[in-house]
């Protein structure tokens, strides 16, 4: 028997919706705009055939229905998401194989291979400080930095 769902991207916005009592800040939640969040909750009301939220000023309130939907979103959304976290840990990290000579390792590349690093810790480098010329067949290389007037191939 095939699922009965609807929409899951509505459900997200519901959930968020839901729990921070607002749609503006369910939309900057979720990077998209108010109306995309009204949107998304007038097609769930429209598919379950009941108001979710009674809307007062500029809160939400759950109604019946609403808080009937949210226990069961809140906890599917939630269990997908450390489902997702728990695949996501396991894949192989990005390795990107650079190579380069001391003082531009040293003096350029290591502060910005930090930053990134940081920023995308789910990415890896391999840095290799090697003098001119290098062989990228022999020594796997993926990308080579070079600095100064010398002729590169």
């Amino acid at each position: 028997m095939p699922l009965t769902l609807p929409p899951l991207n509505a459900l997200r916005a519901f959930e968020a919706a839901a729990r921070t009592g607002s749609y503006v800040a369910a939309a900057e939640e979720l990077g998209v705009s108010g109306a995309a969040i009204s949107q998304h909750i007038r097609n769930l009301e429209s598919f379950l055939g009941k108001e979710m939220f009674m809307r007062m000023n500029n809160r939400v309130i759950l109604t019946d229905a609403g808080h009937a939907v949210f226990a069961g979103t809140a906890d599917a959304l939630q269990a997908i998401s450390d489902t997702t976290a728990d695949l996501l840990a396991d894949r192989p990290r990005a390795r990107l194989v650079i190579s380069t000579i001391e003082s531009v390792a040293e003096k350029w590349l290591l502060p910005r291979l930090a930053d990134y690093t940081r920023l995308h810790p789910g990415f890896r480098f391999d840095l290799r400080v090697e003098p001119d010329p290098v062989d990228f067949a022999r020594h796997n290389i993926d990308f080579r930095l070079c600095y100064g007037a010398n002729p590169y191939p």
